[in-house]
């Protein structure tokens, strides 16, 4: 679910329109529509604004512990891939060395 379906979800869960969410944050029901469409991103501060509007209870600290998790993930990720594709490049190499037939006494040699 993303912030904006979130957003929906909850407000409407509420009964509240767009508008009375608005007037609650102080901001104007296009800038709701628009975060809510997900062509806007509230920022953490607004949406910890939003929540607090619509009286939902968040752990923040948990949140920051996932986001994180989920930071350090990306990071392993992108080493992972740093590593596969070097390992790639090796095998690539070796591939190619048997592919010229040489002996091993002839690898040796070189």
């Amino acid at each position: 679910m993303t912030d904006g379906e979130c957003i929906m979800s909850i407000r409407r869960q509420a009964g509240l329109t767009q508008k009375d969410l608005a007037d609650r944050l102080g901001v104007t029901q296009v800038m709701i529509s628009k975060w809510e469409s997900g062509t806007r991103n509230p920022t953490a501060k607004t949406m910890r604004r939003i929540f607090d509007a619509l009286g939902v209870q968040v752990d923040f600290g948990l949140l920051d512990d996932l986001r994180q998790c989920v930071q350090d993930a990306r990071e392993a990720l992108y080493r992972l891939d740093g590593a596969y594709r070097m390992m790639n490049y090796l095998l690539t190499v070796v591939e190619m060395r048997i592919g010229d037939e040489k002996t091993e006494g002839e690898w040796r040699n070189e």
